[in-house]
């Protein structure tokens, strides 16, 4: 398993929250989302604790709009 903090980005005009981990959960339901902080330190977003497979990682990122290996880098994924 692998285990990150990242922060969740979203449109607060047209979405929240909760229709955020619900796609998260509608196409990955092998990846857990624990939300953190509500505000988180990146302007406000929340602040995820993200757990997962390793084969769902490149999944996740291509989701979240990152590479794999940026992601890998930047979450440093345990």
């Amino acid at each position: 398993m692998k285990k990150f903090e990242v922060d969740i980005t979203f449109d607060e005009r047209t979405e929240n929250i909760g229709m955020v981990l619900e796609e998260i959960a509608a196409k990955m339901p092998n990846v857990w989302v624990r939300v953190i902080k509500v505000v988180g330190p990146g302007g406000g977003w929340p602040m995820m604790e993200v757990m997962m497979p390793e084969e769902a990682v490149a999944e996740f990122a291509e989701w979240y709009g990152w590479e794999v290996e940026d992601l890998v880098e930047v979450c440093e994924l345990k």
